[in-house]
């Protein structure tokens, strides 16, 4: 299993279209892999947070 988190030093905690990219080819090579990915979040200012 792996979950992903990285921090938006912006703030917003808004995924990019090449996050999200870049998740879902993850995601890709973790089932050939056979390792499931549990989550991608985002982690911005304050308490604020978002799962891809």
């Amino acid at each position: 299993m792996n979950e992903q988190t990285h921090f938006h030093s912006s703030g917003i905690h808004s995924p990019s279209r090449e996050e999200i990219h870049v998740t879902e080819r993850q995601v890709d090579a973790g089932k050939f892999l056979g390792i499931e990915v549990l989550d991608h979040l985002i982690i911005g200012g304050g308490t604020t947070c978002l799962s891809v």
